[in-house]
């Protein structure tokens, strides 16, 4: 299989678990009671929707081999590890079996996709060095 199909296999692959992560966390919002002091943090809305925004302009990039995708991916992880800490109490936040099953095949795409990004030949085609990545 050529690497960078499969490449962009994987990123069309993590794009589905967000998608179907942002469902099941919806569906599950949905049931939950009615917090009136989660009303009132509408700013973290805001960052959110900028970080969403920002995940989907750096996977657009890395899916055309752009090298803003490659630099810009890490500190997208980052940022968004930092926004789940500052968002939430992770001591007390209620996980359901297909919620942490999703994050964690997420967080397995986002490794395979550093892998890709940084340790195989196509790295190369990020910086514009025309190779035969098979």
């Amino acid at each position: 299989m050529n690497l960078e199909r499969a490449f962009k296999n994987t990123l069309i692959a993590q794009l589905l678990f967000v998608i179907l992560l942002t469902i099941v966390i919806i569906i599950s919002e949905l049931y939950a009671p009615y917090d009136e002091s989660a009303a009132a943090e509408d700013i973290n809305l805001v960052f959110l929707l900028g970080l969403v925004l920002l995940n989907l302009f750096v996977w657009i990039a890395l899916y055309r081999l752009k090298p803003i995708g490659m630099y810009l991916y890490i500190p997208t992880i980052i940022i968004g590890i930092f926004f789940s800490l500052g968002e939430y109490d992770i001591l007390y936040m209620e996980y359901g079996y297909l919620d942490m099953l999703i994050e964690w095949i997420n967080g397995l795409f986002s490794g395979l996709i550093i892998a890709f990004i940084y340790f195989t030949p196509l790295k190369d085609k990020f910086k514009g060095i025309n190779i035969k990545a098979d």
